[in-house]
């Protein structure tokens, strides 16, 4: 009678790629959490230091200016008083499918202030749009200050992505060697 052969041992491939999948996922998950705060900081040191040329290009008007030393606010484009540079942040959301995205800006409902500190009925979103776009309206020039941010985020962005996928290349590799 022949001699019985023993199974081969395969490792489990559906775990190992779930496994793998995980990790993957958690390794760019962290990334792009790290890149999107760095970006915030970024762009909240821009603001701070008035790097956007539109700010120089357009300076706030003489009545601006005296109302904000009368009342001993910051002089400098959009931080009178830090409200709108302060409510920058990331946020962290999943959609029905489980995909994590990271979105910078301001909280959806949070409100602008006014000189005196108080909340106003006008969103921040809103006081960034008529800041970005200007309004003819309210005489507001526009100060783009969003859409040069994000041009140098994509490319800063891309770098990232190339970064992440041979991370994640090396992390296969080792997991098919076995480590």
């Amino acid at each position: 009678m022949p001699k019985k052969l023993k199974k081969a041992h395969i490792p489990a491939f559906a775990a190992r790629a779930a496994k793998f999948v995980k990790d993957a996922t958690k390794l760019a998950e962290s990334e792009i959490a790290a890149f999107a705060a760095a970006e915030v900081e970024r762009f909240k040191q821009a603001i701070m230091a008035q790097t956007f040329p539109a700010f120089r290009a357009h300076p706030l008007a003489e009545s601006t200016l005296a109302t904000k030393a009368a009342k001993g606010l910051d002089l400098r484009v959009m931080l009178a008083n830090k409200h709108y540079v302060n409510a920058i942040t990331v946020f962290r959301t999943v959609d029905s499918d489980g995909v994590v995205q990271f979105r910078v800006g301001f909280a959806e409902h949070a409100l602008a202030k006014d000189y005196d500190g108080k909340f106003t009925d006008i969103l921040l979103s809103e006081v960034a749009r008529i800041h970005e776009y200007g309004s003819r309206v309210a005489k507001i020039p526009a100060r783009m200050h969003w859409r040069p941010h994000l041009r140098g985020m994509a490319l800063r962005g891309s770098v990232l992505r190339r970064s992440i996928r041979d991370r994640v290349v090396r992390l296969g590799r080792q997991r098919m060697k076995g480590s």
